[in-house]
């Protein structure tokens, strides 16, 4: 999504997005990408004594334009790899 948001997902809803962070809260940005090499680190959120990770979604709205309300659309794929 544009705006320099590199954690937001874009919706099929102009202007709005679901903002995704790693853990519990919104201290930490999940970065979105194609995390090609080794792709991006993750620095909370990880159990892996239960193996869990877990992650926080949040709604988004990008610049000041009219949000319409309704339903919305979205799609993520996310893999892990653990060394």
């Amino acid at each position: 999504m544009g705006g320099g948001q590199n954690n937001v997902l874009a919706t099929n809803i102009t202007h709005f997005g679901i903002a995704l962070y790693q853990g519990k809260g919104m201290s930490t940005p999940l970065t979105l990408g194609n995390g090609s090499g080794n792709g991006y680190r993750v620095t909370a959120g990880l159990d892996t004594a239960r193996s869990t990770f877990t992650f926080t979604s949040v709604p988004f709205r990008n610049g000041s334009g009219i949000l319409n309300g309704g339903d919305f659309r979205t799609t993520a794929s996310m893999s892990m790899i653990y060394n």
